[in-house]
């Protein structure tokens, strides 16, 4: 930083703005990089459709005991305190703690994501 007491107030330079640019980029770069690895992550483990709809109609028809896993990080109900049930989904008490400090991050931090297209 400018610390001249003759220039007046100080003002960081050129320099130093791209240097903050460059590693601001950088660790947004990690960042992504490691969402987007936890997405593939969580695809590969998710059931699909079809098999949360025939587990779920052995179940009504009294022929299995169906074991019931989040839908987004395959732990089963036994592995996480509570699991949430939606329209063929689930979600556990692991994950929603997860996605709440996400989302108080960027809102303490002033980031908005960008809309999904």
């Amino acid at each position: 930083m400018n610390t001249d007491s003759r220039a007046g107030p100080s003002f960081k330079s050129h320099v130093e703005l791209q240097e903050e640019l460059r590693d601001g980029r950088a660790s947004l770069r990690k960042e992504q990089w490691r969402l987007e690895a936890l997405s593939y992550k969580l695809a590969d483990s998710r059931p699909t459709y079809e098999d949360q709809t025939s587990e779920c109609e052995e179940a009504q028809s009294g022929k299995k005991q169906v074991l019931l896993n989040c839908s987004f990080c395959g732990k089963t109900q036994h592995e996480v305190r509570k699991l949430i049930a939606g329209p063929n989904v689930y979600v556990c008490d692991e994950c929603v703690a997860l996605c709440n400090d996400i989302i108080t991050e960027e809102a303490s931090s002033g980031d908005r994501a960008p809309p999904v297209s």
